[in-house]
């Protein structure tokens, strides 16, 4: 989740109840989920997504390599997509299954995953994915970064298998064009959103697939052991006329690594991407820094 080209933004959870929000669910398993009572209390029990942030607590230069690594990453591990220039993506897809974690789970060890548009050039994000909380249950989020989060009240355990899908202009070009789906595919359970914002766009320069350590008031959480993510079909649709959706290798391509801001302490990194572009990411280390 993403949040203002400061490295903290406000969390105050009293502005989830300023939200105004479509949210359509469906499947075996559905409930409800149209307003506030259906939130997670992301004060203790939840920390909040940023952007891309690195040790110098500065956003990624526009001029970063393609088909390279970057190091010194504070929050993300995964791939992107994006060159900084052209028209840009407008649709992110990923299937992945949420990791049986091992070790300490509490409000500063969590992790979250999720298929993104934006965050690394400028802040502007649109996101959305599953987040583990506190107590050991994931959740389906989506944010509209700097914007707060939106969580389900629906938990899931580990080993369920999800597939989300971010769109801008592209499911819907009236006025609220920034479209929201994650299904959890073990039971059906689905978040099918059209969020009402007309005046909300993504930085369109990026398209990713990451794994993150949230943040906190007073900084980031330390890194849950998740063992390794598989990403599978991590696919992207370049922002022009009649393009379809196409793997990671098919683009200029970066992988992050994720490092502790004190130490440099490795934290998370991708294996590299397969033939079909599809990878593994790593968890290697918790990290020292967490301060929630």
């Amino acid at each position: 989740m993403r949040h203002s080209s400061r490295w903290f933004g406000p969390v105050l959870p009293a502005l989830l109840a300023l939200c105004v929000l479509l949210f359509a669910v469906t499947g075996t398993s559905a409930q409800s989920v149209s307003g506030p009572s259906n939130y997670v209390d992301h004060g203790h029990n939840f920390g909040l997504h940023g952007s891309i942030k690195k040790l110098s607590r500065t956003l990624l230069p526009s001029n970063a390599a393609p088909n390279t690594t970057l190091a010194g990453i504070g929050n993300w591990s995964g791939f992107l997509v994006g060159t900084g220039s052209g028209n840009g993506f407008k649709e992110t897809t990923g299937n992945w299954n949420t990791p049986c974690t091992t070790g300490t789970i509490d409000h500063n060890h969590l992790v979250a995953q999720w298929v993104g548009l934006g965050g690394y050039y400028s802040d502007n994000l649109l996101q959305a994915g599953t987040t583990l909380l506190a107590d050991g249950t994931f959740h389906i989020f989506y944010e509209l970064y700097p914007n707060p989060p939106v969580i389900s009240s629906q938990g899931f355990g580990c080993a369920s298998s999800f597939t989300a899908e971010v769109d801008y202009n592209y499911t819907s070009t009236g006025p609220n064009k920034n479209h929201i789906y994650v299904k959890n595919t073990s039971t059906g359970y689905t978040v099918d959103v059209l969020v009402a914002n007309a005046t909300f766009q993504p930085d369109l320069q990026s398209s990713e697939w990451i794994d993150e350590r949230p943040s906190c008031n007073s900084g980031l959480t330390d890194l849950a052991d998740f063992n390794y993510l598989g990403w599978s079909s991590p696919l992207a649709r370049t922002n022009t006329s009649g393009a379809g959706l196409a793997t990671i290798n098919t683009f200029a391509n970066t992988d992050l690594m994720m490092q502790d801001q004190n130490t440099g302490t490795t934290l998370a990194k991708p294996d590299g991407l397969n033939a079909g572009g599809t990878f593994k990411d790593r968890w290697y280390n918790a990290g020292s820094d967490g301060t929630c």
